[in-house]
């Protein structure tokens, strides 16, 4: 008895030619199916594929948020809430560095858009700047300074006045070949940046750069939102949507915060993120403290989430055991991860992670409760002695 390979056509009459290069079952082979006509996403220099599925993903503006959430960034067409206990605003954190994440890409020439509900220019003009090293801060001043059109600048060439200005330590060139092993090490070094979190970022961003949308009614921001991320889908741009504060009550209106209204606003934001799946990435914040978990608010909010995280800060910070280490503000929860909870993947975790916050950092790592044995090595040590 004969057997034949999976995937060859028989021959025979009346039987169809097969098509050169297609796999059976790969979509891409199926007939009728259409090419889609935004340029290819990750040409952008702020997307990378994820490091689990390879969907395109874009960073948080916090390294360690980008590897809790397993794709070493935010999927794009994903939806992430971070909800937050008592009365602190770690998660204003957040959303900052997602803000001025999406407009440093914009700035260094990769094509991003930055979307806010419910703030304004003020919000823009707290976002963090790029952390500065001294060694860099110094050669920047120096090259703005070499930069300057003055008669002694003039009478030298450009080079000359840029190595003699330039201190012995700053104008050691690394050899041609380890530019160019650190370029293919690292073909996006724009991906993510540190930021400071005591500097702004100047000048602030934008009209061209930033879009607040003021709460005036969901159906309008959702509209509003389709056309924003139409435009950007064309020019194979990135829509950074962000909501701080969702249903705040010194910004939205009563009305708007009932579950009838909420809820459908936030599945068509969803939708939309469906829409759009190599475009636009939303991220929201929630106070657990006006709408507790046990609320049926919170609880159809989550289900219409792709990413759900738990920030809960600690009511008092201990002191450090141990000069070197750091105590850690409060715990992460984690209840959904993008993606992968959708594929039936069980990532919930509580208590397993704890996070602080530094000047340019928003650590996060690993929670364990501290084992003082410092006594217990004295007792021996005296038992010992004779």
């Amino acid at each position: 008895m004969s057997f034949r390979k999976k995937g060859v056509v028989i021959s025979g009459r009346g039987s169809r030619n097969a098509v050169a290069g297609t796999v059976p079952g790969d979509p891409r082979g199926v007939p009728g199916a259409s090419m889609s006509a935004q340029p290819d996403i990750f040409n952008h220099g702020g997307v990378k594929p994820s490091t689990m599925t390879s969907h395109p993903t874009i960073s948080t503006g916090c390294p360690d948020l980008d590897k809790l959430l397993g794709h070493s960034g935010l999927p794009l067409g994903s939806l992430l809430m971070v909800e937050e206990s008592g009365t602190t605003d770690f998660a204003s954190i957040i959303t900052r560095s997602f803000a001025s994440q999406g407009v440093v890409h914009d700035r260094s020439g990769y094509g991003t858009k930055l979307v806010v509900v419910g703030a304004g220019d003020h919000w823009g003009a707290e976002l963090p700047g790029v952390y500065k090293d001294k060694k860099s801060a110094a050669k920047e001043k120096i090259e703005q300074e070499a930069s300057r059109v003055t008669v002694g600048n003039l009478a030298e060439p450009r080079d000359e006045r840029t190595n003699m200005k330039i201190a012995w330590r700053y104008a050691r060139n690394a050899p041609a070949d380890n530019q160019s092993s650190i370029k293919t090490e690292n073909t996006k070094p724009d991906y993510s940046v540190v930021f400071d979190y005591t500097t702004r970022l100047s000048p602030p961003p934008s009209k061209e750069e930033a879009e607040y949308i003021p709460p005036g009614s969901f159906a309008s921001i959702i509209s509003r939102v389709d056309a924003i991320a139409s435009q950007a889908y064309a020019k194979g741009q990135v829509v950074r949507f962000i909501i701080p504060g969702l249903l705040h009550p010194l910004i939205y209106t009563p009305d708007m915060c009932h579950p009838s209204v909420v809820i459908p606003f936030l599945h068509g934001l969803r939708s939309l993120c469906r829409k759009y799946p190599n475009t636009m990435a939303a991220l929201v914040t929630v106070s657990l403290e006006l709408f507790p978990r046990t609320s049926a608010f919170t609880r159809w909010a989550e289900l219409e989430t792709d990413g759900l995280l738990h920030l809960d800060p600690f009511d008092e910070i201990a002191e450090a055991s141990d000069d070197k280490s750091k105590p850690s503000q409060g715990l992460v929860h984690i209840y959904k991860l993008p993606v992968l909870s959708e594929k039936g993947v069980m990532v919930t975790k509580r208590g397993e992670y704890a996070f602080r916050t530094g000047r340019r950092t928003f650590e996060i790592r690993e929670f364990g409760i501290p084992v003082e044995d410092k006594d217990d090595n004295k007792d021996e040590k005296s038992a010992i002695d004779f």
